[in-house]
């Protein structure tokens, strides 16, 4: 498929075609690069001589994606085609639509563009991310990263903006109405001046590597809700090189980044799992491509084809982001006399099916009652009495595998957190392992509760530090944009 850029210099109306496909063999008709279908020469023209951009394109399965930059009326254009069985067929089957962004202003401009691969086995939904820019470079964040679906789309009204064969005239002849907008499913990531975006599926999660206009490379991990970790930074150019706009994965080993800094080319590792000592120290990197390989000769924190079976490799959720890597309930029973303590594991166990777990938790503090373990969790259940009315700290020791860690819980009266049903109270209320309900602290549990917040997830505003580079000095590479 080859595309065309209006040259205003040499304006003659009208212009050749805005869109055509090419021959990519000789023995096609009409030989290698040729434009000639069987008795034609079929093409996708432009309304009206505007100044266009062409950002990307690729092909997925039978479907064929255009992006592109309307430059005079700002806006951003997508067209997709069905590959069909010849070169007529196929540009008649065009669609098209305008990607929106966003809603706190408007970027009408695209500057990079990355499809994001399907599960292993999914089918269905195309997912797509892209840099947006609004140009104003004063504005602090006049860059973000948008995640959309743009599976092609059934019916449509007619194009405002291309057609099949000849349809160009003048400026101001009236047009068909405009599309339906696409909006994103997502804006993951705002940040100052970026660049590049290239999105890899690994597991469950999406890993977002953006490059700026000062020479950055930054990773972002979106877990499957599209809520985004804190970034961190790979890679700093000396000279404020600014990343062009195509980067790409290293297709041998998956543990690179090729990126192109005028005229560098540059390949970046992915990840440095071997610089976390310990599994608390991996899992808190909070990074989807290492985990904890809990191996017979020596246990470390690696990628995942670098532990070989028969060894485990114990990783973040596949499903969301955790604040913590142990967590805890409790919840008195109906008589009052009874506490039942519940610690949650956020562990993601690849090697085997059912991960060998053990807990032990201080002294005599739990009731021969208690439930044995059962990945991810393990329960006490204690006496109302053993539960002082300053509290208790609780060091739980669990075991998974040969891979171990202790963790502090400290328990409180929940009825005894009071006060204004504030944020910060709520938070508090939670991380007591209580519950939050009708603005209140307590011992029940609803149905719901599972599920609260009380502050914002990682990567959106109030938890990572997503500061202008102009006003704040950026972190080494490798440290993350959290607020401490």
């Amino acid at each position: 498929m080859a595309g065309r850029i209006p040259d205003n210099r040499n304006y003659i109306w009208p212009d050749p075609p805005f869109l055509t496909l090419r021959n990519t063999q000789d023995e096609q008709p009409g030989g290698i690069l040729s434009d000639s279908d069987v008795g034609s020469s079929p093409y996708i023209d432009a309304r009206s001589n505007k100044d266009l951009q062409f950002v990307d394109g690729f092909q997925i399965a039978l479907h064929i994606y255009m992006f592109l930059n309307m430059l005079k009326e700002p806006k951003v254009r997508l067209i997709w085609f069905s590959s069909e069985k010849n070169k007529a067929t196929t540009l008649k089957s065009f669609k098209g639509a305008t990607l929106v962004c966003c809603e706190d202003m408007k970027r009408p401009r695209l500057l990079s563009s990355s499809v994001i691969q399907s599960p292993a086995g999914a089918t269905g939904r195309v997912l797509w991310a892209g840099v947006f820019t609004g140009g104003n470079t004063l504005n602090p964040v006049n860059t973000v990263v948008a995640i959309y679906d743009i599976s092609p789309s059934g019916t449509q009204n007619k194009d405002p903006d291309f057609c099949y064969g000849f349809c160009a005239m003048p400026e101001n002849t009236p047009r068909p109405p405009p599309l339906i907008p696409l909006a994103p499913l997502a804006v993951v990531f705002k940040y100052s001046s970026m660049t590049s975006v290239l999105a890899v599926r690994h597991k469950s999660w999406i890993v977002l590597f953006i490059g700026t206009e000062d020479g950055q490379l930054m990773k972002l991990a979106v877990d499957k809700n599209y809520k985004a970790a804190c970034s961190k930074v790979l890679y700093k150019s000396n000279d404020d090189r600014q990343v062009f706009p195509k980067m790409h994965l290293d297709p041998v080993d998956g543990r690179h980044v090729y990126m192109a800094l005028r005229n560098q080319l540059m390949r970046v590792p992915v990840a440095r799992c071997s610089e976390h000592t310990s599994l608390k120290e991996c899992w808190s990197a909070q990074d989807p491509f290492c985990g904890w390989c809990d191996s017979e000769n020596k246990s470390r924190c690696s990628f995942l084809d670098e532990c070989l079976q028969p060894s485990v490799w114990i990783s973040i959720p596949e499903d969301s982001q955790q604040q913590s890597i142990v967590s805890y309930q409790v919840e008195k029973s109906s008589s009052g006399e009874e506490i039942k303590l519940t610690a949650m594991l956020h562990l993601s166990v690849n090697g085997t099916e059912h991960p060998n777990i053990s807990c032990n938790f201080p002294g005599n503090l739990c009731d021969r009652s208690s439930p044995a373990p059962v990945f991810p969790q393990c329960s006490c259940l204690f006496s109302s009495s053993k539960l002082p009315t300053q509290g208790l700290n609780v060091t739980l020791k669990i075991r998974v595998g040969k891979a171990s860690l202790s963790e502090m819980l400290m328990l409180t009266n929940c009825s005894d957190i009071t006060g204004p049903p504030t944020s910060a109270l709520c938070s508090r209320c939670m991380t007591a392992g209580c519950n939050w309900m009708n603005e209140a602290c307590s011992w029940n549990r609803s149905v719901n509760s599972g599920s609260l917040q009380c502050l914002p997830p990682l990567g959106y505003p109030g938890s990572c530090d997503q500061r202008h580079r102009s006003t704040e000095p950026l972190p080494p590479p490798s440290q993350q944009f959290c607020v401490v």
